[in-house]
């Protein structure tokens, strides 16, 4: 018999992809070795091999390898879409201001800079005469 093939080497096969898992774009990459689950942004590929010669294998069986992959491209924002109220009945007050990150891509960076700002705005109503006895501008209902 043949006994070269066992006292060579280790006793493991070569490795052999069994899968994959990720947060990137889905997608085949050609510029990664495995089958990647992704195109851009986080994937690993899940490798596994046997034991052909049981007492000559040292090491793990499986191991999750990262795919070269580069960064998924990062979102956009939709304009700016104030909220229905000024913060105040009279006078000077702010609105809120709020956008959404759009055209993002799973995996992807998402969009830099605020979600929410506040814009000047002014009241609906005429604010009180100075000296006379009246209630101070108040706090529309609903901002906070």
């Amino acid at each position: 018999p043949d006994t070269s093939q066992q006292c060579s080497g280790t006793g493991w096969s070569d490795w052999v992809e069994e899968g994959s898992l990720g947060r990137g774009v889905s997608a085949h990459n050609s510029s990664s070795p495995y089958s990647c689950q992704a195109s851009c942004g986080e994937s690993y590929a899940i490798l596994r091999r046997q034991c052909m010669t049981p007492g000559r294998c040292e090491g793990p069986e499986m191991k999750v390898v990262a795919c070269s992959l580069p960064p998924c491209p990062a979102g956009t924002w939709s304009d700016w879409i104030p909220s229905e109220h000024c913060s105040v009945q009279c006078g000077k007050g702010y609105r809120r201001m709020r956008r959404t990150c759009v055209n993002t891509t799973e995996g992807g960076n998402g969009c830099e800079g605020p979600m929410l700002r506040l814009e000047p705005c002014q009241g609906p109503g005429p604010c009180p005469v100075p000296g006379r006895c009246e209630q101070p501008p108040q706090l529309v209902d609903g901002f906070s």
